[in-house]
């Protein structure tokens, strides 16, 4: 698989970039550019589930022209399904949790089956004790179309508020191509790529530069700075709070969270009064954004 082989420039009509809200506009723009397709379909997610997000991912990706297939999925899909930890008791009780955890290995073998390369990576190990060394990266290439953002192949994350950024780039779609395919050979990747336009920061639990880089963008802020995310902790909270003194920092969490261990410390910490907490009502919102 040659990540620099020329693609079909007749595709590169779409803006850039485009902000696509939502699973139904994300995957109305994914099957245009798959059928379109000629050289490279690539996907990196984190949650891959065999329910009708995932078969229709993986009918796209059977169906389309594209010669290079390739999906990486983080192993995080073995143990939990739905939310839910499948070899622990409300997972081992619940019939539609058991029959899905199938489906999602069947799905996989399928795709396999079909012609895609699939790679797992990052296993959960004995015991679970890798169970936090995920890799959450959502990266989907199609020819030199990238798409980044927040949405896994799972239904109840195409149900949740979050969006992907589409990308009409030959230089980033490049990298994001040696990216994926790194990351299905079991390395671990991070890198400042820029352009004149846009900065790609790719970021693993092992990039101080890269965290660094990020975290001056927030120190140089002059007026406020907004940040969306259902889960968000240290360092950032520690760097955000560093500048608040002079910085209105407001952070907008969902009122349902998956993880409501991490609105509940929100809570706790804004009552030492150096940012604004906000509660977003409705559908639980899986979007992580940053407003400097």
């Amino acid at each position: 698989m040659n990540p620099k082989e020329p693609v079909n420039q007749g595709l590169n009509t779409t803006p850039q970039p485009c902000i696509l809200l939502g699973g139904d506009q994300f995957l109305e723009e994914l099957e245009k550019k798959s059928t379109c397709a000629s050289i490279r379909f690539l996907v990196q997610v984190m949650t891959f589930e065999g329910d009708s997000a995932g078969k229709k991912l993986i009918d796209l990706m059977v169906a389309s022209p594209a010669r290079n297939k390739l999906l990486v999925v983080d192993c995080y899909s073995d143990v939990v399904i739905n939310d839910t930890l499948v070899h622990l008791p409300a997972g081992l009780v619940n019939k539609k949790i058991r029959s899905e955890h199938k489906e999602t290995q069947r799905l996989l073998q399928y795709a396999q089956d079909c012609g895609i390369k699939v790679s797992r990576t990052n296993p959960i190990g004995s015991w679970y004790h890798r169970y936090p060394l995920r890799n959450h990266k959502k990266s989907i290439l199609i020819d030199d179309f990238l798409f980044l953002g927040g949405i896994n192949f799972s239904d109840h994350n195409f149900a949740w508020h979050d969006m992907m950024i589409l990308l009409n780039s030959p230089h980033f779609a490049d990298i994001a191509a040696r990216d994926i395919i790194s990351n299905s050979e079991g390395m671990i990747t991070s890198g400042i790529h820029q352009t004149n336009d846009e900065t790609l920061v790719l970021l693993n639990r092992h990039c101080e530069a890269e965290y660094t880089e990020l975290f001056s963008w927030i120190k140089q802020a002059h007026t406020s700075i907004t940040v969306f995310s259902p889960y968000i902790s240290e360092p950032f909270l520690s760097v955000l709070k560093s500048v608040s003194d002079a910085i209105a920092i407001k952070i907008v969490v969902p009122e349902k969270n998956n993880k409501s261990i991490f609105s509940d410390y929100l809570k706790r910490e804004s009552h030492n009064g150096w940012f604004q907490y906000c509660e977003v009502p409705g559908l639980m919102s899986h979007l992580k954004a940053l407003v400097i």
